[in-house]
């Protein structure tokens, strides 16, 4: 094996293993561009290299690296399990990165180090972000853009409201999933300065100064956006605002690319690309041997990690022993049908969503019960929508979150979380079950679990050699009344009339 395919096979296990997250995660679709993108400014800094200066130790170089790769094997024993853990997908980008600059130290020292450095970098633009840095940068985006459109509509006659992420319109709400700040064109955009900025050989102050154009450029792009979503519905109501949904997106993702691809261009007049080098010097290698042995080492790694997780699996694909079923089992229910933005950020399989009013308009019930069958890896993207988060980015505010109860379905016991919302007179309990199926081999109380994804949840799934064989979420929200024990009877109630044994 040749020593360069150490580097090379390190990034396609990072790429093989985050990949999922680029089809998943609309944030982070440009992420199939990496792969090439990445090699191409490995070619173009190799054209420009310096000449190498190998530093000495390279036993300690070697010793060093063989440490970093035996991180690899319980990183990689744990992503199998928890996908959605991004802690561990940034361990393995360190385990590409930290290798590829070991790699090169050896054979250039320093010099090659401070040279190949950004190229090294640059592919972890595409690994997913922690959701606990995320998520608030996502949300307080949101939030800024409803509050930005809500006041300009407002400014030109439209009267518009904003709650939470939503901008109420007289014609209709502009929601989330509709008018959403545009965390997508943020990623990309921050991806695609920095990868002008080194095709282009700008310098620091304009590589700066392209990365906070793009970011800015991409926020008004999709706070336009937003705005004519919410004037298409004061105008034409639901009907316009679904039309629209998908060519405003595209239309302004279009022009957000050419805004920074013209801004670099313009930036990068009079510099002339940096000029082909040829170095003298033999570059010191990592030998064959230790080279094959880390070919080895990873193919071992993920060979024992497939043989782990099927160890444990049960035969049978069957994910779920329970069901609900509202259109027979509640007459009068109002079915709803999800709209294309929840198909888009959810992706999950089968999902139905009602609403139920059993003592009139006051009082009424809110289900929504989805599924992810086996083999849908976007499973693991929902387990950071939940309504403490979902519920607040529409306007309610939490005011409480309840202990953990046991309810029964179809006469399996199920935990749920419980929160309390309020907004204006209004309170909302909502009832949560999060329900992931791990096969025959679980007991009845391991299979129905209802999950905050602590770190020790997450670490016992990889010590019983569990991966999901499926998830169901039903989320119930239970409106009119006012003491928590009297929405939980209720919530009961719903459960036996619609629960049922598959």
């Amino acid at each position: 094996m040749p020593p360069t395919g150490v580097v090379l096979l390190l990034w396609v296990l990072l790429f093989w293993q985050v990949s999922p997250s680029w089809s998943v995660l609309p944030q982070y679709n440009f992420g199939w561009l990496i792969p090439v993108l990445g090699a191409y400014l490995w070619w173009g800094r190799w054209q420009t290299r310096p000449e190498p200066a190998p530093g000495g130790g390279s036993s300690i170089v070697v010793l060093c690296l063989g440490l970093l790769l035996f991180c690899y094997g319980p990183l990689r024993l744990t992503q199998e399990s928890n996908r959605d853990w991004q802690l561990v997908s940034w361990g393995l980008a360190a385990v590409a990165v930290g290798g590829s600059l070991l790699v090169v130290f050896l054979a250039g020292g320093w010099p090659w180090v401070r040279h190949f450095i950004f190229p090294a970098f640059f592919p972890i633009v595409a690994v997913p972000w922690p959701s606990k840095i995320e998520q608030p940068i996502v949300l307080g985006l949101m939030d800024f853009v409803a509050m930005i459109a809500s006041e300009g509509l407002t400014l030109v006659g439209i009267p518009a409201i904003q709650k939470g992420n939503i901008i109420e319109t007289s014609n209709g709400p502009v929601g989330v999933d509709d008018a959403c700040s545009g965390i997508q064109s943020f990623q990309a955009s921050v991806m695609m300065s920095l990868f002008l900025g080194e095709v282009l050989n700008l310098g620091k102050s304009l590589r700066v100064a392209l990365f906070f154009f793009s970011v800015s450029w991409a926020f008004f792009g999709n706070l336009a956006r937003s705005l004519f979503l919410s004037w298409q519905t004061h105008v034409g109501g639901a009907k316009a605002l679904d039309g629209w949904h998908d060519p405003a997106g595209y239309i302004a993702m279009m022009a957000c690319y050419a805004g920074i691809i013209g801004a670099a261009l313009w930036m990068a007049r009079g510099i002339a690309p940096p000029a082909p080098t040829d170095p003298s010097g033999t570059p010191r290698w990592l030998t064959s041997g230790p080279a094959i042995a880390v070919a080895v080492w990873l193919g071992i790694v993920e060979t024992g990690t497939e043989w782990w997780y099927r160890r444990n699996e049960a035969p049978s694909d069957s994910a779920a022993s329970w069901g609900v079923d509202m259109e027979k089992k509640l007459p009068g229910v109002k079915m709803v049908e999800p709209t294309g933005g929840e198909r888009t950020v959810l992706r999950f399989n089968t999902a139905s969503f009602g609403k139920y009013h059993p003592l009139g308009e006051d009082k009424y019930w809110g289900i929504n019960f989805l599924k992810w069958n086996k083999g849908n890896l976007a499973m693991y993207n929902a387990r950071f929508h939940n309504p403490s988060i979902c519920q607040v980015a529409g306007g309610m505010d939490l005011r409480e979150e309840y202990p953990v109860r046991l309810f029964k379905v179809a006469g399996i016991e199920i935990p749920f979380r419980c929160f309390l919302f309020e907004k204006s007179q209004m309170r909302m309990f909502s009832f949560y079950g999060f329900w992931e199926a791990f096969g025959e081999k679980a007991t009845q109380s391991e299979k129905v679990v209802t999950k905050q994804w602590t770190t020790a949840e997450r670490l016992n799934l990889v010590r019983r050699g569990w991966r999901p064989k499926g998830l169901q979420v039903l989320n119930v929200s239970v409106i009119g009344h006012t003491q928590p024990e009297e929405a939980a009877r209720e919530f009961q109630t719903i459960l036996d009339r619609v629960g049922v044994r598959l």
